[in-house]
């Protein structure tokens, strides 16, 4: 009976610690990708852990969410203005198949170690719905591409 709860025991330590393993490479992951294109333009979402409000928010999520063409195309400006936008000027995208769009701004850019740093506003619509993203990503000799930071 030992033994069986002893390796009940291990294979659940074993499950956990690849949970988190992963939980961890996706929060790796994120740093370099902009949170506009994996939030929903929803941002009204009802609090409470009843199986009813909990899907009913991720009705709401699931809903006004990205495509993937459409998180891949804002993906692509953002990191296009990062890298080629001076200040005030917007790049724009649309996707004419479901009339969602987005848009960015570099607002300002600042020295920041070996580096530097710019502000981007966003914004994103789906399905009639618009929600308004600011981030911050840096650049440094010490790594290669952007990093986004919580401001």
């Amino acid at each position: 009976m030992f033994v069986k709860n002893l390796m009940a025991a291990g294979k659940l330590s074993a499950i956990l610690t690849s949970l988190l393993l992963i939980s961890c490479e996706t929060a790796i992951d994120k740093k370099f990708n902009s949170k506009s294109a994996y939030l929903s333009t929803e941002d009204n979402y009802n609090s409470g852990l009843h199986a009813v409000t909990l899907g009913g928010n991720f009705l709401k999520y699931k809903f006004f969410s990205l495509s993937k063409k459409d998180k891949k195309k804002q993906q692509q400006a953002v990191f296009y203005a990062l890298d080629n936008l001076p200040e005030g000027e917007i790049i724009q995208w649309h996707n004419d198949d479901n009339n969602s769009w987005g848009r960015i701004k570099i607002v300002s850019s600042y020295p920041h170690g070996s580096g530097y740093c710019r502000v981007i506003f966003s914004q994103i619509s789906k399905k009639g719905k618009i929600r308004d993203f600011k981030e911050t990503a840096c650049k440094d000799v010490a790594y290669d591409g952007w990093l986004f930071i919580k401001s």
